[in-house]
């Protein structure tokens, strides 16, 4: 079994069967110098089946040889006979897949590798698919997207708030130019439009859309257009409408039951714009194109949406194992595996990656149901850790299936909404959504420290926000073992003597008086100069660490950076501070 480390886990959270038939497999041998022709190593066991191994699909590529599947955990590549899916080969390419898309017709993948941090090309000609390196990455990346017309690629990484783009020779064999390009948010998914000279990049918590004109390299506008949770861009065969999949919860809403059984709470599905309109400014959608599910049942988390001519699109709800497609007139849901993501339309099917089953759904359109499930390979027993990942993103814990754990706390961080539950004992006072990293170490639980325990803390989401049955013992265990491993990242090393200034800075002003220890908090709760609508005034002190990754901040959002919170809102300050002081405390707390 393939070992997982902690920050691993953490990425996956990121968006995490035996074969009767004797299948040759593969792995993909390396040109770093040329595109050479060492004989490939082979990657299955003694008696010719494909290895055991977690594979995780989250692309799907129609190449020249068939349709390949790009496994994450695994780094592999499986490759589908197009005609009867059977898997024909598995090729090792990487060592962890981020994301991948195709180049050269289909003849070619760009590959963004986790562990390695690089961008790489895969040739799919031959027999066995051949790897160049292109390019090394400052940190971890989450996505890829490629400019054809301009040939330039864009990546982005998990908790940077940049995209780095890359020029590339004619064949992509070298880069012939790099650039950064700043965002005011950290973003995800990407899509290129207006022939090469948009890239429209989407937050990956938040509401937010950035325009940037690739020829300048530089961000022409930011909207916001509602909600959060945008796990999805596509745009219509015309080029001029843009599909968003994403979830909106209602503001100032109770997260009751009545509110979640009669769909008040939270919406899920895409919303379509005129990309004119919202670039030029009007924020506005045309309206939901498919705003899917209800009483009895709902569609949790939107993760994926694929478009074609002739008006023919799917999205893909991760929490409850759903494509909804249109075709030809028709609009269903149709069941598929777990957590499907990635989809690819060719011809007159749709191919669906189910991310947390290996396996593929290849539905034929024109009927509208699954024509086969194809498993990718047999894989070794779930740990606890991967059991509690998969609850973690299972809407169908929820009443009808509204919402799962990642709605609000988007890939175990958060979406900085303010939602009104029962975590503070009452209705009527909303609460911003805090981050999960590292919040095993953060006890006691809740704005007010009403849960003593996590687990405590889990079944209270599940029955009083979610409105689920309660959990088992084993599941509360596997959620516990999955939250334990969501650790904050590493921030970056700038400036070294100034974050020095900033913790002495901390120290002076007597902020370790309740950001105390490794996990800068505490267990008590404190009177903070801010009060709730139900008139409470003492807060339990969230953890410090990550803050620098928070959209916003105190438990009702006032404050929309740690810039705010020291200078607009002197937090606990007896007096203003001086402007060296305050900018260093501040890179301090950008630290952590």
């Amino acid at each position: 079994m393939l070992s997982r480390s902690k920050n691993e886990i953490r990425l996956a959270a990121v968006g995490v069967f035996a074969l009767g038939a004797i299948l040759s497999t593969g792995r993909a041998p390396r040109a770093d110098d040329q595109l050479g022709a060492a004989a490939a190593a082979t990657d299955h066991e003694g008696d010719g089946r494909l290895a055991s191994h977690r594979r995780e699909p989250i692309a799907i590529i129609d190449g020249e040889r068939g349709v390949y599947v790009v496994n994450r955990l695994s780094g592999t590549l499986s490759l589908l006979d197009r005609q009867t899916g059977e898997v024909l080969a598995e090729h090792t390419a990487a060592k962890r897949i981020a994301h991948a898309v195709a180049i050269a017709n289909g003849s070619q993948l760009l590959l963004i590798d986790e562990l390695d941090r690089e961008v790489q090309r895969v040739d799919l000609t031959g027999v066995h698919p051949v790897v160049r390196r292109l390019a090394k990455l400052p940190n971890v990346p989450a996505r890829i997207e490629v400019n054809d017309p301009r040939r330039e690629v864009y990546v982005t990484a998990f908790w940077e708030r940049r995209i780095w783009s890359f020029v590339f020779d004619p064949g992509y064999t070298k880069v012939a130019a790099k650039r950064t390009i700043e965002l005011p948010f950290v973003p995800r998914d990407m899509v290129v439009a207006k022939g090469g000279a948009v890239l429209v990049v989407a937050s990956a918590f938040g509401d937010q859309i950035a325009f940037v004109s690739t020829r300048r390299s530089r961000i022409d506008s930011v909207k916001s257009i509602g909600g959060h949770n945008i796990r999805g861009l596509g745009m219509d065969a015309e080029g001029r409408r843009l599909h968003v999949a994403q979830q909106r919860l209602a503001k100032n809403r109770r997260a009751d039951y009545e509110e979640l059984h009669w769909g008040r709470l939270v919406a899920n599905g895409v919303q379509l714009f005129d990309l004119d309109e919202l670039m030029s400014g009007g924020a506005k959608a045309r309206g939901w194109l498919d705003q899917y599910g209800g009483i009895g049942g709902a569609t949790g988390d939107p993760a994926g949406v694929v478009t074609a001519g002739k008006g023919v699109s799917a999205v893909a709800f991760g929490g409850v194992g759903e494509v909804a497609v249109r075709f030809r007139g028709y609009a269903k849901r149709i069941p598929v595996g777990a957590r499907p993501e990635a989809m690819m339309i060719s011809g007159e099917r749709l191919y669906v990656a189910n991310r947390f089953d290996d396996t593929v759904s290849i539905i034929d359109l024109p009927k509208g149901k699954v024509a086969n499930t194809v498993k990718l390979g047999p894989a070794p027993p779930l740990t606890a850790i991967e059991r509690g990942r998969r609850l973690f993103f299972d809407a169908r814990l929820s009443h009808d299936g509204w919402i799962s754990c990642h709605s609000c706390h988007a890939d175990g961080h958060s979406s900085d909404l303010l939602v009104d539950t029962l975590s503070d004992g009452d209705y009527g006072a909303p609460k911003r959504v805090p981050s999960l990293l590292a919040v095993a170490n953060s006890a006691p639980f809740g704005w007010t420290a009403s849960s003593e325990t996590l687990g405590e803390q889990i079944q209270k989401s599940i029955t009083t926000t979610m409105h689920g049955a309660r959990l088992t013992d084993r599941q509360v265990a596997d959620m516990l073992a999955f939250l334990g491993e969501l650790e904050t990242p590493t921030a970056p090393s700038n400036s070294p003597q100034l974050v020095a200034r900033g913790a002495e800075v901390f120290r002076a002003q007597g902020c370790v008086d309740c950001h105390a220890g490794p996990a800068l908090t505490s267990p008590q709760t404190y009177e903070v100069g801010l009060s709730d609508e139900r008139q409470r005034t003492r807060f339990n002190p969230p953890s410090l660490r990550g803050v620098r990754l928070r959209g916003r901040l105190f438990h009702d959002g006032r404050a929309a950076s740690l810039e705010d919170v020291i200078g607009e809102f002197q937090h606990q300050l007896d007096q203003p501070l001086e402007p060296a002081d305050a900018a260093a405390l501040s890179a301090y707390l950008r630290s952590l």
